[in-house]
């Protein structure tokens, strides 16, 4: 991967970990080891390898649905689409989820415990008969399947970067040790360790969050000034149909239909995703089967919606305190302490970003990936942005002590505006100097 030209952020490979590292992840590993034997010598029977004796505390039940949620991807996956995006729209999927959390804590949840059943596709074969459960839990194990692997292959791809291995060893190793705590243990070793997982997650985000802090001018309130003045942190899509005020029913289920961050798509899709995978997914319902009470299981299902929230946020603040650091030029210091990696396909070996190219999406904004260039031509001047008509602060124009990433308009000549045409002439020489190199 090439580093940026110019006064861009330098973009480096994280170094190989040293002795330090590996013994922390190795006191890691042997921790969760530790747990899944411990538990399994404890617990050793079928029923209480499914279901924990049903005594397992609702606080731990809990940290395991939310540790669930995050995953590698969750790591990867969240800051990048702040950072691409420049908005937090993805926060608008967790207002259907707590409501549909809310429904299944209330209805679903006591339900599976009145009926004393060791799965979800036990309660479906009873109710719907044979056929049905055995087609539900074969879609359950074959979207587990793929779902598990890409997560999976995830988190082996950032620790074969760091450990400077092969992928194969790192999907192995992390593929091995999830496997001998779970089979020994049972659902108590999934349930503890996820609690200790999740932490371990949360404190790595925000050890993220400290460090860019810690190299932004102005801290953390500098992240979040620039975000404010950038439109970076708006939440929620209200965008309405071209036709304005005449628009017709029709345009607006085009819109909604088309438009998947639209508040009434994201709010609808949120709701009726969670309603899915909180009642039929055994990887969610088995851990809401171990609490004494279906009332427990319940209390324990509603609060996880509640506290996504603050989690998503911080994961939001990642990638918005990543554009913000690139958009102050690498902060503080010009050394390469906090990589910011350059996620963007090469053309033709070229990267992306040292071609100059730009992709653009409808309706003009160019939706920036982790490593983009930023605009250094207004520093210490107006900021220039085409942000939302929704959102804090937006159409304005405002003296800003941070530049922002530009949001050109799209060279296909949309707009004519003065901007778009000289950032349409520096994509022409760009690309011009990217076949030169080739």
């Amino acid at each position: 991967m090439a580093p940026h030209s110019g006064g861009s952020p330098p973009l480096c490979y994280p170094p190989l970990m040293g002795f330090i590292d590996f013994l922390v992840i190795g006191l890691y590993a042997a921790a969760v080891l530790a747990i899944g034997t411990a538990v399994g010598r404890r617990w050793p029977g079928a029923d209480d390898f499914l279901l924990g004796d049903r005594r397992v505390p609702t606080g731990a039940v809990l940290l395991s649905l939310v540790a669930t949620e995050l995953s590698a991807a969750t790591f990867v996956g969240v800051p990048a689409d702040a950072y691409g995006k420049l908005a937090w729209t993805y926060l608008q999927f967790g207002i259907g989820s707590i409501f549909a959390r809310i429904v299944l804590a209330r209805w679903v949840v006591p339900l599976y415990h009145r009926r004393r059943v060791r799965t979800v596709y036990e309660f479906i074969g009873e109710r719907f008969g044979t056929g049905a459960r055995r087609g539900t839990a074969g879609t359950f194990l074959i979207g587990r399947l793929f779902a598990s692997s890409v997560r999976l292959y995830i988190a082996a791809f950032a620790f074969s970067r760091v450990f400077g291995s092969g992928i194969e060893i790192a999907i192995i190793a992390c593929g091995l040790i999830a496997a001998v705590y779970s089979i020994r243990g049972g659902i108590r070793a999934v349930i503890w360790t996820d609690a200790l997982q999740g932490a371990v997650l949360l404190a790595g985000a925000v050890a993220v969050l400290a460090t860019i802090a810690a190299q932004m001018p102005g801290g953390l309130t500098g992240v979040f000034e620039w975000a404010r003045e950038s439109g970076a942190i708006a939440w929620l899509s209200f965008d309405r149909p071209a036709t304005g005020d005449t628009a017709s029913a029709g345009d607006w289920l085009s819109l909604i239909l088309r438009h998947d961050r639209h508040v009434i798509t994201a709010v609808v899709g949120g709701f009726v995703l969670t309603l899915a995978t909180h009642s039929t997914d055994h990887d969610m319902v088995q851990r809401l089967l171990t609490t004494k009470t279906g009332r427990q299981g319940g209390i324990a299902l509603a609060l996880s919606g509640f506290v996504n929230v603050p989690v998503v946020i911080l994961f939001l603040s990642i990638g918005t305190g990543l554009a913000a650091l690139a958009a102050s030029g690498g902060g503080r210091s010009r050394r390469c302490r906090l990589c910011v990696p350059d996620l963007r396909p090469r053309t033709d070996g070229v990267p992306v970003a040292r071609a100059g190219a730009r992709r653009t999406v409808r309706g003009g904004d160019v939706e920036p990936r982790l490593g983009d260039l930023c605009d250094r031509s207004d520093l210490g001047g107006r900021s220039r942005r085409n942000g939302p008509r929704w959102g804090r602060g937006a159409g304005r124009s405002k003296p800003a002590q941070y530049p922002t990433l530009r949001r050109i308009a799209d060279p296909g000549g949309r707009s004519g505006s003065p901007s778009s045409n000289a950032d349409s002439r520096t994509q022409n020489s760009a690309s011009s100097r990217s076949r030169s190199l080739r």
